[in-house]
């Protein structure tokens, strides 16, 4: 009985990581986004790519993905981070006016495919944030940038990418803005919060927000939001703020959360955003 159990649950299992897999590809398969892979020095990344649009001097978007799937429940590991719901790619799809890539995390969208090299448990657990994965998903930005024959970057991370996208931003001298999408700025702060396990194997933000700064920066928060509270994010805003009179803006929207609608949301206002951020002087 116990075995059956355990194959039961095996089955139920593959059948969700199958689902997440097939929704990208529901997601993807009528947009003119090409699926592709980008191999880094410790792992291979899903992408997609854009149609090329945008006039050459403009920056390459950088789509980020969040977290994804990291635990089945409170005892549980999942087995893929694939997410069950693309939140950063159902953004990105919306961008219709830019040059633009989607990058996952490591490990989403790889292991089924049999190409989840070095994939372990701390890369979507206590290890998200850490020095390899910040590292590889630099180089991956890089070969974006050369495959797309661009010169500059606006990262745009949704959730746990918002980190991605700050962690990153300090590595480079390319970055022209960082836009956050119910970002999480800070795990310290956020594993505080809800009084779970810290992230102990990951890289903190707080030393190099004196790093990015200097980069321009607009973060949306969803009103609603009880997994990354606004006041979490505020608070972070306001530290950076502190440090010089920086151009980071923030927005309230008060119909969203943490998961409802930044698709939509995206498609009505990803222009004058990241207009507003290849442009020196405006806001948003």
């Amino acid at each position: 009985m116990a075995l059956l159990l355990v194959l039961f649950l095996g089955g139920c299992l593959n059948i969700h990581t199958d689902r997440a897999y097939d929704k990208a590809y529901e997601l993807t398969r009528h947009s003119q986004w090409v699926s592709s892979y980008i191999e880094t020095a410790h792992f291979t990344l899903k992408s997609y790519l854009s149609p090329q649009r945008s006039a050459p001097d403009l920056p390459l978007i950088v789509y980020i993905e969040g977290d994804g799937s990291a635990w089945i429940d409170v005892n549980r590991i999942s087995p893929d981070p694939t997410p069950q719901e693309p939140f950063m790619l159902s953004v990105a799809l919306q961008d219709t006016t830019f040059d633009a890539v989607y990058i996952a995390r490591p490990c989403q969208y790889v292991i089924n495919e049999g190409k989840g090299i070095n994939c372990q448990y701390a890369l979507w657990t206590d290890g998200r944030f850490n020095e390899v994965v910040i590292a590889d998903m630099n180089e991956a930005i890089d070969k974006a940038l050369k495959q797309k024959a661009r010169r500059n970057v606006i990262l745009v991370g949704g959730s746990g990418g918002a980190t991605v996208a700050m962690l990153v931003a300090a590595r480079r001298n390319d970055v022209k803005g960082i836009v956050s999408l119910a970002g999480l700025l800070n795990h310290k702060s956020w594993t505080r919060h809800h009084r779970i396990t810290p992230l102990v194997q990951s890289l903190d933000t707080d030393p190099i927000y004196a790093q990015i700064t200097t980069i321009p920066q607009i973060h949306v928060l969803g009103k609603s939001d009880a997994i990354i509270p606004n006041a979490l994010t505020i608070n972070e805003i306001n530290k950076m703020k502190n440090i010089i009179r920086a151009r980071i803006l923030y927005r309230v929207e008060p119909d969203m959360d943490h998961d409802c609608c930044w698709g939509a949301y995206w498609g009505k206002y990803h222009q004058p955003i990241l207009q507003s951020l290849t442009q020196t002087g405006t806001g948003s």
